[in-house]
């Protein structure tokens, strides 16, 4: 049913009668699959629906309204189910709202919206950074029509199914799970235009998601020689102790012309509490160096570069990075040119890389340039490619200090060596000369106070573990050689066991805990990985029968 403003329009109603034995007019069974109106004047217009969907077995109700007028408009969502558990029936729904108005500030941050929102039983999925800018809560409030809410007219029964198929994606129906969500829409000195929302999920778990997508043209009006999309995430999450903060620029992204695609991203991880990888951090932008080997749980970042299509025989492109991790930090680039026209090529190439370690210090570092032509050339039945090309590469390495250097030429390359070799400082320390390396470090650490205590002591170097009595001790004698023996309550004894090498699991008669902390690495020896690192103490009683214990619930690693 509609008119010339006002439009209602029922999806999916159906009767259903059944063709004997209608006794009443109970027999009847109606059913709506979902309703949709349309109100439209020069003044106001109105456009919205409710749609009943199966999601996951359960019967839910999703809506979406939008109300605009020549000052402002509102966007609101919601949805609601009923969830099963252990006999009870559960509520479970969500509702948003977006406003989008001209609010005032300063310059730098002029509100032009603002946004709430909450859910009840409800859990909110952390999109990949990649996905930000396609997120309903960031990217569809201020746009209905990337909602699927077109403005004008009856939303259709595809309309509101696609609406709530973006938002079931991640917004998911959960017992015990709660989020609340504010959002503020800005622009920055009439340049770049920003929107964000902050959720905060409490419940089984604490959760903290910022969400947020920024864009500016340059300049804001007339020829436009670049466009910005950056999309932004941040994710705190106490209880896993983990800090992630991830941004890239999305495809739509260019720079002096839309040919000149700009690519890349930024993120800055840290691990912190009981996190297994705890202490550890990554900041990069634009990834890591070629021969860095990040951990499993590092982020992947891509380059930051362009890519730019100048003509049809004509491409430039390059790329750049920086990284700084707790054992190293890294840095480099790339420029490429390219023309190719029919039988004729022509390249230029330039690149550098450097990669440097800490404890101990060691570095890496490469650089090169290459230019060439090449061209095809057909003679009667032959055909062959002639190419002229001139490059020159350096490797460097140290300490102790070296590298290569490598000159190539149309008919000619060679390699002058120079320095120490690579593997004279990438070799594996043995104990010796591991010492005198901590004996020459300018700073003190760990191993250098445990071994100048030991020293003092009179202890011999191999001395590296401790047992100390905690509880229980009555006193200390020494038997007929002079070695001290403790004399002990046996329902109180309790000692703590303690070494400076860190051990990955500890067996004590023969029961065994193991380390939270996973494997070991010994950086300064270039051991990369010690799955076993196992401490073995035997307690026996006087008769030389192995004593029974109780094992702690954890070993603790201190590194």
């Amino acid at each position: 049913m509609s008119t010339s403003t006002f439009g209602v329009d029922l999806i999916g109603l159906s009767a259903t009668v059944p063709i004997f034995g209608l006794d009443s007019i109970d027999d009847i069974k109606m059913d709506l699959q979902g309703l949709a109106i349309a109100f439209e004047t020069s003044a106001l217009t109105i456009e919205g629906g409710l749609l009943r969907n199966n999601v996951d077995g359960n019967e839910e109700y999703d809506g979406a309204l939008m109300i605009k007028t020549a000052d402002f408009s509102v966007t609101a969502l919601g949805a609601f189910t009923s969830l099963a558990s252990q006999g009870h029936i559960n509520n479970s729904f969500f509702g948003f709202a977006f406003l989008d108005t001209e609010i005032g500030g300063p310059p730098s941050f002029f509100v032009t919206g603002i946004s709430a929102g909450f859910g009840y039983n409800r859990v909110v999925k952390a999109p990949d950074v990649s996905e930000v800018g396609s997120f309903p809560l960031v990217a569809g409030l201020n746009n209905p029509s990337k909602l699927g809410l077109s403005g004008s007219g009856l939303p259709s029964l595809d309309d509101l199914g696609n609406v709530f198929q973006k938002m079931n994606t991640y917004i998911e129906p959960k017992l015990g799970e709660y989020w609340f969500a504010a959002g503020v829409q800005f622009v920055s000195y009439e340049l770049i235009h920003s929107n964000i929302v902050a959720i905060v999920e409490v419940g089984k778990e604490f959760e903290i998601l910022v969400l947020g997508k920024s864009f500016a043209s340059f300049p804001p009006a007339g020829t436009t020689y670049g466009y910005v999309e950056l999309d932004l995430e941040i994710v705190v999450q106490p209880d896993e102790g983990i800090f992630k903060a991830e941004a890239v620029l999305s495809n739509n992204s260019y720079v002096l012309d839309k040919n000149c695609h700009l690519t890349g991203g930024f993120a800055f991880y840290c691990w912190f509490g009981d996190n297994p990888h705890a202490g550890d951090f990554v900041f990069t932008v634009g990834g890591y160096h070629p021969a860095f080997k990040p951990p499993d749980y590092y982020p992947h970042v891509s380059r930051l570069g362009f890519n730019w299509q100048v003509s049809g025989d004509v491409t430039i492109k390059g790329g750049a990075y920086f990284a700084l991790t707790p054992s190293c930090i890294m840095a480099g680039g790339l420029l490429e040119a390219l023309y190719h026209s029919g039988n004729l090529k022509a390249w230029f190439t330039a690149y550098a890389d450097f990669l440097i370690y800490w404890k101990p210090f060691y570095f890496t570092a490469d650089i090169g340039v290459d230019v060439g032509v090449s061209y095809h050339v057909h003679f009667l039945f032959e055909s062959k490619t002639l190419s002229f090309d001139l490059g020159a590469s350096v490797e460097l390495h140290g300490p102790p200090t070296g590298g290569k250097v490598h000159i190539h030429l149309w008919i000619i390359s060679f390699t002058v060596s120079f320095g120490a070799s690579e593997s004279a400082g990438n070799k594996i320390l043995g104990w010796t000369e591991f010492k005198k390396m901590v004996a020459h470090s300018r700073h003190e650490s760990g191993l250098q106070s445990i071994m100048r205590a030991l020293a003092a002591t009179g202890s011999s170097e191999s001395d590296l573990c401790h047992l100390i009595v905690s509880n229980g001790l009555l006193k200390q004698v020494k038997d007929s050689s002079g070695k001290q023996i403790w004399l002990v309550r046996a329902d109180e004894f309790q000692f703590t066991a303690s070494s400076a090498v860190p051990m990955t699991k500890i067996s004590l008669n023969g029961t065994s805990v193991n380390s939270r902390g996973g494997g070991l690495a010994i950086r300064p020896m270039h051991v990369s990985s010690i799955s076993s690192s196992v401490g073995t103490i035997t307690v026996t009683s006087k008769d030389g029968n192995p004593m029974p214990w109780s094992p702690p619930h954890t070993l603790t690693r201190a590194l």
